[in-house]
């Protein structure tokens, strides 16, 4: 082989697991040399492995599910998403294994039920697994804030790390699981977070619990220094310092803790998982994390019949009425301005009806009311309360930020229900409409998270099992699809008859949704020649460069 130019020894590379091209690398300075080349030059990289084996019909064990990744793999993961069920020691065997990688993030949701999709097989009897998946250029921030005193300052303190960020299209998304008490304040943290990161997909659900890899070891002194006396003192018994040891001053208690953060951060071992049973948790995705996300309800108009991305009607006058108003209809604490909508003009004929008209013809059917602001695409669905039949007029509730108080004037305004029926037909559009508009991408993989009231098992308002996940695999049989039935969806507020398939911004805790992260690469031919040099003096120069970096080990 050490006649083979550069070229073929790469071609050669990209069939071997990250395992096998190791052990090339550590045969001889020039393959160490051509097989980071590869690693560095192939882009992003995603593998799946799952419990269940359709074949047997038998469970593998978690160590198996590891291996069956780790095989697949070409080069370090820096992020493994997880999947598992309480009985699976998925969580237990993947820091075991990965020890030695501190570039690799470990995110797992434990939930009762999880789903899988792997060439064509579509099942949720998994008890385990597992995404692996390498971002070269990407930067992953774990977090876990627990519910309790302490609560809002972590917000507090995420929010500054996302400000420390001055390209505001730096950071791509955010994967949130919330659990336990976690979930009670799950909307407050992701509707927060979304003001600071107003371009990024947040994803993700609520689970029975979950575990995350602890996110200590790259903070630097002026970070450490924003942060408050109390948050020192527990990074600092987290990191295994000291709690005795007096500090006269904060500089002296930033001090110690940078210092137990350098040599965390110098330490083969990379940092240990924070296991989460009241916490809202994740991880953030910045740089090149491929990352895109969709979401699918299913309505139906009680006027039209299937959504339509129009409707004849508008809003003809609406009023907005904010707390302590005369007009406003509540009283008590928190509460936001809502819109008031008296007067709905039908375009179509030029009739105006009063709203106590309007709910005459559609308070027993509808479920939601769609409105649709000019030049915007798709309904958004807000709820059709008893209020409105009370009070004679369709009240519409706002989170109280300037795009949410916007005047709902001259907005197309559309009642919908939700059916069986209408989730399938939109899951067909949804996933249809991804593959249109993917025309020259690659999805490398997908993570869904489908509420519980949606699957597994047939039943209520869906007649299919894993009705999702099966349309899924339908357009795209290659693409490896994991999740987990959730007691509460986190995505993209679910729209109506929306064109556009990927959604960002406007995140909300939902019900009866499917709520996607897709990662998608450009759909690229590798070039014929990588005009690699090879020499011996940039090949010893490059291996001089790296002997001081630690390897990784899977053993």
């Amino acid at each position: 082989m050490e006649d083979f130019n550069s070229d073929l020894v790469l071609h050669m590379v990209q069939f071997l697991n990250a395992m096998d091209s190791g052990r090339l690398a550590a045969s001889a300075k020039r393959y160490y040399y051509l097989v980071h080349q590869y690693r560095s030059l192939s882009g992003p990289q995603l593998v799946t492995s799952s419990s269940w084996d359709p074949s047997t019909k038998e469970q593998i064990g978690s160590k198996e599910v590891v291996q069956q990744g780790i095989e697949g793999l070409q080069k370090e993961p820096n992020l493994i998403l997880a999947f598992n069920s309480p009985r699976s020691a998925l969580g237990d065997e993947l820091p075991r294994r990965f020890h030695c990688s501190p570039d690799t993030t470990i995110l797992g949701a434990i939930a009762g039920d999880i789903q899988v999709n792997q060439s064509s097989n579509v099942e949720h009897k998994s008890n385990a697994s597992a995404m692996f998946a390498s971002f070269p250029n990407a930067e992953v921030v774990p977090f876990a804030i627990n519910h309790g005193s302490q609560m809002e300052e972590d917000i507090q303190s995420m929010k500054q790390k996302i400000q420390q960020q001055t390209d505001e299209r730096w950071w791509k998304a955010m994967i949130v699981y919330a659990c336990g008490h976690g979930s009670s304040f799950a909307e407050y943290f992701v509707s927060t977070m979304q003001q600071s990161l107003p371009n990024a997909a947040i994803v993700g659900g609520i689970c029975a619990s979950g575990y995350v890899s602890k996110s200590t070891g790259s903070k630097t002194k002026d970070e450490l220094s924003k942060m408050t006396t109390r948050q020192l003192k527990n990074l600092n018994r987290s990191l295994g310092g000291d709690v005795n040891q007096p500090f006269v001053e904060k500089s002296e208690l930033v001090d110690h803790v940078y210092q137990l953060c350098q040599t965390q951060q110098q330490s083969s071992q990379a940092p240990s998982l924070t296991y989460c049973e009241d916490t809202v948790f994740g991880v953030l995705l910045g740089g090149d994390a491929p990352v895109k996300s969709m979401v699918s309800r299913g309505v139906e108009s009680v006027l039209q019949g299937p959504a339509q991305p129009t409707s004849p009607f508008v809003v003809e006058t609406v009023e907005l009425a904010r707390p302590g108003d005369d007009a406003y209809l509540f009283r008590g604490d928190d509460l936001k301005p809502m819109h008031m909508i008296h007067r709905i003009r039908n375009t179509e004929i030029g009739q105006v009806l009063t709203a106590a008209e309007m709910i005459n013809q559609v308070a027993q059917t509808a479920d939601f009311i769609g409105l649709k602001r000019p030049g915007s695409d798709g309904f958004e669905l807000h709820i059709m309360t008893p209020y409105c039949q009370m009070a004679q007029q369709f009240l519409i509730m706002t989170n109280g930020s300037q795009e949410d108080i916007k005047t709902m004037q001259d907005a197309e305004i559309d009642f919908f229900k939700l059916t069986g029926e209408a989730c399938l037909a939109d899951m067909d559009i949804t996933v249809s409409k991804l593959k249109e508009q993917t025309t020259g991408e690659r999805i490398l993989g997908a993570v869904m998270y489908s509420c519980n009231g949606r699957g597994p098992q047939r039943g209520g308002l869906i007649a299919e099992a894993m009705a999702d996940a099966t349309r899924f695999s339908n357009i795209f049989p290659n693409v490896p699809c994991l999740g987990f039935y959730a007691g509460g969806e986190i995505g993209p507020l679910a729209l109506a008859g929306n064109e556009k398939v990927f959604q960002t911004g406007r995140v909300a805790v939902q019900g009866f949704t499917a709520v996607f992260a897709l990662f998608i690469v450009p759909d690229v031919e590798p070039p014929e020649s990588y005009h690699l040099d090879d020499s011996d003096v940039n090949v010893w120069q490059f291996v001089q460069s790296h002997l001081d970096k630690s390897s990784t080990s899977y053993d």
